[in-house]
């Protein structure tokens, strides 16, 4: 079984829990959070981010946020005789926080004067990714709470943007993948999908 990635980039500013996600690692039912890291920037004309004809202001502010969703599995220690808790060489869980182990990559830009987010990227690493999103959980999973967590980031926004391709995906199973996330269809020239956000 290949190794996990285990993450110990002091980039990120903060972690939260995302609740338990089923991953068939190690006994298959863990809990999972992101890593974030959060930045304000300003961009005009020639230095912004991602869809370049999207609904937006010419010039502004947005606020970036990189989020790493990880596994957290519990680190274990090895009993020494003499121990009263438990038998020599006995597995048991250790006292120290668990160990966290990301799998994947998500960003997302919030223009807070257009009240829009634009969600660039959620994806899976291989090998815990599967060929066809829609066949995917642990995506479906991670989409839906990635999603959860920009909306308690940026409460003011109205709607989410997002590009209507993904390089590790065939282009209409992803289509299909943002449909079912309740997307439609933006501009032909943008190739975007987006959605209305319900408050």
């Amino acid at each position: 079984m290949p190794r996990l990635e285990h993450e110990s980039d002091a980039y990120f500013q903060s972690i939260e829990m995302a609740g338990p996600l089923s991953f068939g690692w190690q006994g298959g039912l863990h809990e999972m959070a992101f890593l974030i890291h959060t930045s304000e920037e300003e961009y005009g004309p020639e230095n912004k981010p991602g869809l370049q004809r999207s609904p937006l202001r010419p010039e502004g502010r947005y606020v970036s946020l990189h989020a790493k969703p990880c596994v957290l599995v519990p680190r274990y220690a090895l009993s020494a005789a003499g121990s009263p808790t438990a038998k020599p060489g006995q597995l048991k869980a250790g006292g120290a926080a668990a160990e966290r182990h990301p799998f994947g990559n998500a960003q997302a830009w919030f223009y807070p004067a257009d009240q829009v987010i634009e969600l660039w990227e959620c994806e899976v690493s291989y090998p815990w990714s599967r060929e066809d999103p829609n066949e995917d959980s642990v995506l479906l999973t991670v989409w839906e709470r990635f999603e959860q967590l920009l909306g308690r980031h940026f409460p003011a926004a109205r709607q989410i943007i997002t590009p209507d391709w993904e390089p590790a995906y065939e282009r209409e199973a992803w289509r299909r993948f943002l449909r079912g996330r309740g997307y439609l269809p933006g501009s032909a020239a943008e190739r975007s999908f987006q959605k209305l956000l319900r408050r």
